[in-house]
This record gives C-alpha cells, structure tokens and sequence, in this order.
C-alpha cells in the first residue's frame, strides 16, 4: 500500500501589529511592563550643608528626566517608522511581500461604475476613457487610478467585465461599497494588480470560465470574501493578495481547478482562510492562513497539493463523502502552531510521533495516537474511511472539534480531553462501530459528542457537561448505546435524539440540571430510555416531541421546572414505572398524543395535576399509577382531582383486571361505578376501578405514610438490639 507521512518546516518570525488567535474569534492579551521610577527621600536636616546636597541631588533629578525624555521622543519616532515598515504582515510567523490595507488605500480620479460586455465594448471604452493598449499581449489595455464607489442600493459591481478575451490590465484602483469590486464573468488574460477592494461583500469574483487570470498584490479585506473563484474558473494565478479580516473567506474556489494560489495572507477571517469546495489540482503553497475559523479546507476536493503553507490558531480540514476525498492529497512541508502537520494516508499501522500540531488519517487502519497534545488546529485529531485505530490519552481541547471521525468504523477513542472546543468535543458523520468511552467532553460551546447518520456506536462513561447547547446530539442516527454518561448542566438539552434517530438505547445517564430538557426526542421512534436520571431540569424531564413506539421506563422525573415528561403529537409508546413527582407543573403532560400506555409511575407532590391530557389526545390507557398529594391534595378530606382528562376517550383503568390507579385522597366510596374517582376536564373522565392500596414498595417509599413507618420500624428494631446487648452484657 502507498503511504505518506508529511512533515513540517521551521518558520521565522515576523514583528507586527497584527493579532495572533488562540480561536478565530478570540483575543490573545499582551502585558506591558512598565517602568516606575521612585524616588525614596530622606528627612533633610535644615544645616546649609543639607540644603546644599538637596538642591544637588534636585538638579540630577531634573537632569535625569529630560535625558528620559529625549529618548522617549526619539523611540517614538523610531516606532514610527518601524511599524510603517512591517505592518504589511504583522500575523506570525513568516514574511511575504503582502500588500496591506495601508499600501493600497488609493485615492484616485473619481469613475462611475464600468461595464463592459465583449471584446468590441472593450475597444470602444478604451477609446472613450483615453486607456492605454491595444488589447494584446504586448501591448494590454490599462485601466488604473480610478476611486469608484458603487452607491446604489444593491449596487452589483465597480467594474464588471464579461465575455472577452482581450489583454488588459486593472491596477491601482480603490473599489469599494458594491456586491464585488470587481466581477469577471467569462473573461481571460486579465490582471488585477495593486487595487483596494475592501469594503465590499465580495472584493473579486471570477465565475463562469474565467480562466487564465493574474489577481496579484491586492488588498481584499474588510469584505464578506476576499477572493472568490467559481464555476469552472480554472488555470489562474492568485499570488501576494491580503486576504484578511473578512467575515467569511479569505480565498474560495468552488468547482474550479488547475489554479495556483501562493503568498497571501489569508488570516483573520471569521469561517475559512482558504476553502476549495469541489475543486481538483490545485496548488496552495506557501500561505499565511492563520486565525480564521479554519484554515485551509478541503471539502469533495481531490488531488490538491497543500504545501509550505504556515497556520496559527487553526489547521487543515478534510471533509467529503468519498475516498478519493481524503487520500489523493498532497499535504506536506505545513505547520499548525509552529509544528508539523502529520498526514497519514494507505497506511496499515504505526504511531504519530509526539512534535505535531495535527493529525490527519486518510484510508489508515491499526494506528495509535496516543499521549499528544494537540490544540489550536480546527481539530486536534481527523479520521476518513479509516478503521481499528487507537486514539488515547491525548488533549484535543481548545478546537473547533477535538475528534472528528468521517466514514470510520470499529475506532476506540478513549480517555481523550475533548473540552473547550468551539463545536464539538467528538464529531461521528458517517461511522460505526466506534467505542467512545471514559472521554471528558464538557464546556464546548455547541455538543459535547455529536453523531451524524451514524450507526451501532458505543458511548459510555464521558463527561458531557456543561456544554452551550447539548451534551449528546444524535442526528439521524440508529441502533446507538449511549450510557452512563454525565449530561448535565448543559445549556440545552442533555441528550438529544433528533430526526428519525431510532432504535437507541438511552440508559443509566445523568441528565439533571440542563437549562431546557433532561432527554428529548424529536421525530425519533423505536428507542429504549431507561434508567436515567433526568430531574431538576429548567423545562421537563424528558419530552416526546413528533415520536412513536419508545419505551420510557424506571427514570427519575421529578423536580423539573415545568413537566416531568411531555408527550407532544407522540402516540404509541409505552411509559411504566417513572417517578415523577415534586415537578413545577405537572407531572404529565399529553397533547395531540394518542394510545399510549401509561401505567406503575410515581406521581407526587406535583404543584398542578399529576396528569393533565388535552382534548387532542385519545385512546390513551391509565392504570396501576400512585398519585400522592398532587394539585393541592394534602389529604384524603380534599376532594380535588388530582388528574384532567379533557377529552374523555382515554381509559383510566385496566379494563381486564378491572384495576385502575391509586389516589391518596379517594374516600373508599363508589366503587366499579363511574362516580369512584371523577377526572377533571369536564369531558366525563373517571377511574372506575381506584385501588384501595398504593401499588408496589418502589412508590411507597416516596410517601410520608411509608417514610413514617419505616423510621417506627427502624427505631423498635435498634430499641430490640440494645436490649438484647445489655441483657448479654450483665
């Protein structure tokens, strides 16, 4: 099999006034240390000898601080110059003749926008506007020195060109205030050279087969994207361009190939330094692409050469859905935080070594990375289409992803530190098979893990708290274990199931204290949720949202803010032995939710209803449930209802065992009759059946005449034991 493994380079450091990131969108502080002079006096005697040696020691005093001051000055100008000199590329680490903002800010004769449509416009305009050239090779028509600002609403463009093959240079024009400065459709044998076209939503656009261009030395900051090639623009040459501080791309080629993109300063940009979407053989080299969202990224892209390029605060990101995606790169000689990228690709075995700054597995089974610390690089750690790979021990914090696993199978990803990334700790698009155990995956700002169309994972024992939205979010995802894991506190949700995630099992996970629901499934059927713990939630303890034929079984529901468990347009699953008690609202709540079982639950305390079932619900089947002192009912003399049922289609019985449910305030009477136990709602709901006897020795232990008893009991047993000791003792 071919392998590669590619390798870093040393860098040199260049002085500036730019920032460097620790996350794209995040500030790295200095500290000045500054010099305090003090002067520690001493009580003078009022002798002439005294006086004299005080006006002495004053003079130097003086003296001193008006050398200081002279030196000041003259640093201040020194400074002056300096910064003028290197703030074209202040980003660290390495130099390149990069035109700043400041080389470029060109006042110039002022031009309404330009059009031209076809080489004969071309000529024609030339003539018009005394440029010079022919349109040849040698001799290329020059527009230059002209300020357009587009000031019409929506204006499109400074300069639009389309459909012409004629020579022509555009250079040292400030452009600025329009969807594009300047937009090329169609065009070859243009150069773009030396213009300001910052201010814009895109500063230069080549689209629709424009091919054979040069955009060189061009300030492109301060837009929504830099640089922008599209729709088969092939064979051009960006080069020397600043492409910084754009609030989405630097440089973006989308179905374009075959360019060569070298010496820009891509840095600072909110998503990509450099993106190529579906875009094949091009050369990308020797790039500053530092504190952006990412820095370079490869998504469906093939055989591009990726060399020499240098990034600070974010890496090299792969993505796509087919093999050729991932292991027809070349990616060598590039450094993430001033170590080397290691892109493995056809490799069977090996370890990483320990100076790396990322790492990228491409096709590569039975490798170990282990023990490393890679932070700061969009992600710490990338697999695509590889299989039965060790990841341990490593620190993947401080990412935009700690883990990211594409296409990838039967990979243990175990006692990693996953936390503090700006998305995600661990990230599965595609895979299964997987064992994510023992990992800590807390305090990310979006999930803790995240599983997208993946299948017959195994996630146990991480911590997924306290993350800015989910602990765990399944999307579109089957046949998943997720248990014993720690999902609480999170700004969200603790587990999320979300459309059409089925046949999961959620078990013995702590999803207490989240900000909205402790579990909540959203268009997700056939899952199991037992055994967790899902109470003291800001919203509900577990909420069925558009989802059928789950098992809810043996959690613990109580304490939340607003429901223990919610059924919304959800029918046909089975809810036996919750506890939902001491909830803010109710203790359950079913609305548009149809034929579901419900029975061996705990309601206590519930400020409202235990129950509450809106008139959309029907068919619903209530029985052998303990309702203790819920909606006000303190004891059996109060004859509230302690459930609504607003529609009265619903069965609060067993209809075969003729057992209903248990209600600590039903007075005994009425019996088998329909005025046994009235259900509020006004729709002629009522437990027919009401049982005499709370029902199982789990409930009881929940209410105050159970508790009671067992301390009585308690306290006789450790009176027997004392007797007996003494009696023994004598």
């Amino acid at each position: 099999m071919e392998s590669r493994t590619t390798k870093g380079i040393s860098i040199r450091t260049v002085r500036g006034n730019a920032r460097r990131d620790g996350f794209p969108n995040s500030l790295t502080n200095g500290n000045t240390n500054g010099l305090t002079n003090t002067l520690n006096g001493r009580t003078l005697r009022k002798s002439s000898e005294g006086e004299k040696k005080h006006g002495k020691i004053l003079a130097i005093a003086v003296l001193g601080f008006l050398v200081l001051g002279v030196f000041a000055v003259l640093a201040y100008q020194s400074q002056q110059k300096n910064t003028t000199a290197t703030e074209a590329f202040a980003v660290e680490p390495i130099a390149r003749d990069v035109q700043s903002s400041d080389s470029t800010e060109i006042k110039g004769t002022a031009h309404a926008p330009i059009y031209i449509n076809g080489n004969a416009d071309f000529a024609a305009q030339a003539s018009a506007n005394g440029w010079t050239g022919d349109g040849t090779q040698g001799n290329p028509y020059i527009m230059e020195g002209y300020d357009i600002i587009n000031t019409a609403i929506g204006g499109a463009s400074c300069i639009w060109i389309e459909n012409t093959s004629v020579w022509f240079v555009i250079r040292n024009c400030n452009l600025r205030n329009a969807w594009t400065g300047i937009y090329l459709k169609n065009v070859t044998h243009g150069t773009l050279a030396n213009n300001n076209c910052s201010g814009n939503s895109c500063s230069i656009l080549l689209w629709y087969s424009s091919s054979n261009n040069i955009i060189t030395n061009n300030n492109c900051s301060d837009n929504k994207v830099g640089i922008c090639l599209d729709s088969s623009s092939n064979n051009n040459t960006i080069t020397n361009n600043n492409c910084s501080d754009n609030s989405q791309y630097g440089i973006s080629l989308s179905s374009s190939s075959s360019n060569t993109i070298t010496n820009n300063n891509c840095s600072g940009n909110s998503q990509y330094g450099i993106s190529l979407s579906s875009s094949s053989s091009n050369t990308i080299t020797n790039n500053n692409c530092s504190g952006n969202g990412d820095g370079i990224r490869l998504d469906s892209s093939t055989n591009n050469n990726i060399t020499n390029n240098t990034l600070w605060n974010n890496g090299i990101v792969i993505d796509g859905g087919s093999l050729a995606h991932w292991n027809t790169q070349i990616i060598e000689n590039n450094t993430v935080n001033g170590k080397p990228v290691y892109y493995y690709k056809n490799l069977n075995g090996g370890t990483v070594p320990p100076d790396v700054g990322q790492v990228i597995l491409a096709n590569c089974t039975n490798m170990v990375v282990s023990g490393l610390t890679l932070t700061h690089a969009s992600i710490g750690v990338q697999l695509g289409y590889s299989s039965y790979n060790n990841i341990t021990n490593n620190n993947c914090s401080d990412n935009k992803v700690g883990i990211y696993l594409s296409s990838s199978s039967n990979n243990f990803i175990t006692n990693n530190n996953c936390s503090g990334n700006s998305q995600y700790g661990i990230y599965l698009s595609s895979s299964s098979n997987n064992f994510i155990t023992n990992n800590n995956c807390s305090g990310n700002s979006q999930y803790g893990i995240s599983l997208s169309s993946s299948s017959s994972n195994t996630i146990t024992n991480n911590n997924c708290s306290n993350n800015s939205r989910y602990g765990i979010y399944l999307w579109y995802s089957n046949s998943n274990t997720i248990t014993n894991n720690n999902c609480s506190d999170n700004s969200h949700d603790g587990i999320l199931l979300w459309y059409s995630s089925s046949n999961n099992i959620i078990t013995n996970n702590n999803c207490s204290d989240n900000s909205h629901d402790g579990i909540l499934l959203g268009g997700s059927s056939n899952n199991t949720i037992m055994n967790n713990n899902c109470s003291s939630n800001s919203n509900h303890g577990i909420l069925l949202n558009s989802s059928c034929n789950n098992t809810i079984t043996s959690n613990n529901c109580s304490s939340n803010s607003n429901y223990g468990i919610l059924l919304d347009s959800s029918s046909n699953n089975t809810i036996t032995n919750n506890n939902c008690s001491s909830n803010s609202k109710y203790g359950m709540f079913l609305r548009s939710s149809s034929s579901n079982t419900i029975c061996y639950n705990n309601f206590y305390l519930n400020t409202n209803y235990a129950i509450n079932i809106t008139s959309g619900s029907t068919g619903n089947i209530i029985h052998h449930n303990n309702f203790w002192q819920n909606n006000g009912v303190t004891s059996s003399a109060i004859p509230y209802s302690q459930a609504v049922d607003y529609n009265g289609k619903n069965l609060w019985y067993d209809i075969e065992t003729k057992e209903g449910n248990y209600w600590s305030n039903w007075d005994g009477n009425g019996w088998s009759t329909p005025y046994a136990y009235p259900i509020d709602g006004g729709a002629g709901a009522y437990d027919r059946y009401p049982l005499k006897t709370p029902v199982g020795e789990q409930q009881h232990g929940n209410t105050p005449g159970f508790d009671i008893l067992a301390g009585i009991c308690a306290i006789l047993a450790s009176m027997a034991v004392i007797a007996i000791w003494r009696r023994k003792s004598r």
